[in-house]
């Protein structure tokens, strides 16, 4: 009976685990698609792509996340486990996240957009978290399991040995015995190799993810299968019966021994669960994208400030050139040349002083602000960015903290071994993000950030492929947060470096 309630009480977690891992892959595609949806959310904020029928794909994909979350409740309820109906609530926040981008095809909808993928993550991190539980209780159990065999091997033993002692003339005792031990080894045998099955189990399930605990697991399976502990536990039946004594007592002892070795490999197994070097780059692999994503989030920033602030400054050149338009022709032309006058002299006072090469000035013509109240290109780029002063200090202070993070990120890999020459190089480009003065230039500006954005692009994809992941593809489709006509600034910049070399 007891053997039959913990197989159903095991086949009802089975059923439990195997929802949990049903959800997760449910989650990593939702997540994918999710991060697609937000891309098209920016391109509409931005207007570069139709709105109409924009958020029907961000709807389907709220309905999907909205079933996700009540089958993960459902769960949790009948686990009783707050950790998931935690994650429940946070899957429900994403799809309430993803309607709200539905219905907004501005910066607002790109930011709901943003928040649903953010909690997506959120919530499948606390099912890995679930998955690592599972693997320290299925552990536990499979310990507890061993030395409960040692147990019943030590009693068995006694009673073997105590066979020799039975009186002859009470067969009826002596054979009675002999079937209570006949009973017990069959179910000690069938005990062994459902303990084997899923030893191998839990060995297959986490050998990517908890490689040092998986491989004492294989370890532990093949002990039982080395040690032939099935066989030996089927063979003491014919020596209980046949040679009784000292030859069945020596035997019973070989099995005990076997079983304790078992034990205590799954005591090792234990204690290997989060040690994994495996693990550690999975973590680095984890804090690599989330640097990536900062990295772009405050690249769109930047030149989307940027863009804004030089619409600002043509608005204003327009509307005093038109006055000067209309100067000239009230005045035959003598108040136009001012007004022209006074338009350029504007366009000079944006950028500090502008130079004949068509360089940005230093712009100390405005409050002797080294950065001169924005940054422009003048007469020879129109369109390029213009940048005020309170933003380019808050703009050091992040790249002073992704540089903090990046240099986390190689202090964990260079502890295991991993090469980080890479990774120098993109910490280094960084350190010339948060110096202010590179400010004057955005074309310097935008070859440092496509350096750094590529180079960690490709590091995140040695990585993945350090730990055999086959996810998503490696994002090297090209920095979509830079407006087109930077990347001919990117180009030239990276020209003029080589020339200068």
């Amino acid at each position: 009976m007891r053997n039959q309630y913990e197989t159903m009480q095991r086949g009802e977690q089975q059923q439990a685990d195997n929802t949990v891992d049903e959800l997760m892959e449910r989650l990593r595609e939702l997540a994918r698609r999710q991060e697609r949806e937000a891309e098209r959310q920016r391109r509409r904020a931005r207007g570069q792509q139709s709105t109409q029928g924009g958020g029907a794909g961000q709807r389907a994909l709220a309905e999907e996340a909205e079933e996700a979350a009540r089958r993960l409740e459902r769960l949790a309820r009948e686990q009783n486990s707050p950790q998931m109906m935690d994650a429940s609530r946070r899957l429900q926040e994403a799809a309430d996240a993803m309607r709200r981008a539905a219905a907004n095809d501005d910066n607002l909808g790109f930011a709901e957009a943003g928040a649903a993928l953010d909690r997506l993550r959120e919530v499948q991190e606390r099912l890995e978290g679930e998955q690592r539980g599972r693997l320290e209780r299925d552990i536990a159990d499979q310990l507890r399991r061993a030395n409960r065999l040692a147990d019943e091997q030590r009693e068995m033993r006694a009673e073997v040995s105590g066979l020799t002692e039975l009186s002859d003339e009470r067969p009826e005792e002596k054979m009675a015995a002999l079937r209570e031990l006949m009973e017990q080894k069959d179910q000690m045998e069938a005990e062994v190799a459902d303990l084997e099955r899923e030893i191998d189990s839990t060995s297959a399930e986490f050998r990517r993810d908890e490689r040092d605990a998986s491989r004492e697991l294989q370890e532990a399976a093949a002990g039982i299968r080395d040690n032939k502990l099935k066989e030996k536990i089927r063979y003491s039946k014919g020596l209980i019966r046949s040679r009784p004594g000292d030859t069945a007592n020596t035997f019973e002892s070989e099995i005990g021994n076997d079983i304790e070795e078992l034990a205590e490999q799954l005591a090792e197994a234990a204690g290997a669960v989060g040690e994994s070097e495996g693990d550690r780059v999975a973590d680095a692999l984890d804090q690599t994208r989330d640097l990536m994503r900062s990295l772009e989030s405050l690249d769109h920033r930047m030149w989307q400030e940027g863009q804004e602030g030089q619409q600002g400054q043509e608005g204003q050149q327009g509307q005093e050139g038109q006055q000067g338009q209309q100067g000239q022709q009230g005045q035959q032309g003598q108040q136009g040349q001012q007004g022209q006058q006074g338009q350029q002299g504007q366009q000079g006072q944006s950028g500090g002083q502008a130079r004949a090469d068509g360089r940005p000035g230093d712009g100390n013509a405005v409050g002797g602000s080294p950065f001169g109240g924005g940054y422009g290109y003048g007469d020879r780029r129109p369109g390029d960015a213009n940048w005020e002063p309170g933003d380019i200090r808050q703009w050091s202070r992040e790249y002073q903290q992704r540089g903090a993070e990046a240099q986390e990120l190689r202090r964990l890999l260079n502890d295991e071994g991993f090469d980080v020459e890479d990774l120098d190089a993109i910490i280094q480009r960084m350190r010339e993000l948060d110096d202010l003065r590179q400010y004057r230039d955005p074309e310097v500006i935008a070859g440092l950030q496509n350096f750094v954005l590529e180079e960690l692009k490709r590091f995140e994809y040695r990585l993945r492929r350090e730990i055999d992941e086959d996810e998503e593809d490696l994002f090297l489709a090209g920095n979509e947060e830079m407006p087109d006509r930077f990347r001919d600034m990117v180009e030239q910049y990276f020209r003029s470096l080589s020339e200068s070399q």
